[in-house]
């Protein structure tokens, strides 16, 4: 690209700049139509997809929503650039419609959609939809599918914050199974006890 030959990017590079230093959003701009990134759908609903289209149209990225037949009148449908319904009228719940991974992909590979942002909720810690995005081709824009798995699980989380010498308060090496390893672990550091997700999880100080 020395010298810009190439006429489609020059806008990224030279219109408006007057060989002033360029802005990090004029950056991502330029590297976005490069690496042709210039579509990204939000599983999500309500506030969050709106502030991410804000982002997003900042950047001179076109944004998709997807809504449920009960949402069609929600302002993040009205944010985007385009919009689609998932499923069809009485096919899923007005919650479960954002649940509903593969149809979001499958609205997102008819679309020309390139990047997916499960926003937060929903599918965002869901390590089987992040991978499906991968295995469809598409960018999933979160921690990677392994990262979702080892951390979405607190006993998991806990045991490598601790093998990577991350501090972490006191608690049971593992999982609780009964009434006398509680009593143990209060007679050594007393209460108040919190006690994590799931039931058998680690009791903590």
């Amino acid at each position: 690209m020395s010298g810009h030959e190439n006429d489609q990017y020059a806008e990224f590079f030279d219109a408006g700049h007057s060989g002033k230093e360029h802005t990090v959003h004029q950056r991502i701009r330029a590297n976005s139509a490069i690496m042709e990134l210039k579509k990204i759908l939000v599983a999500n609903r309500g506030e969050i997809p709106i502030r991410i289209f804000r982002t997003a149209h900042e950047l001179s990225l076109q944004t998709v929503a997807v809504y449920s037949y009960e949402d069609r009148l929600s302002m993040h449908r009205q944010k985007a650039d385009e919009a689609y319904v998932i499923g069809k009228r009485g096919q899923y719940t007005p919650v479960g419609a954002y649940l509903a991974g593969d149809e979001i992909i499958k609205i997102a590979k008819q679309h020309g959609v390139n990047m997916i942002h499960p926003g937060y909720g929903f599918l965002s810690e869901n390590a089987g939809f992040a991978r499906a995005v991968e295995a469809a081709g598409l960018i999933f824009i979160g921690p990677t599918p392994d990262a979702i798995d080892k951390l979405g699980d607190k006993v998991s989380a806990r045991t490598l914050a601790i093998k990577s010498d991350v501090p972490v308060v006191p608690g049971t090496p593992g999982p609780v199974e009964k009434f006398e390893d509680v009593k143990s672990f209060t007679d050594e550091h007393g209460f108040q006890l919190s006690s994590r997700l799931p039931l058998e999880a680690v009791v903590e100080v």
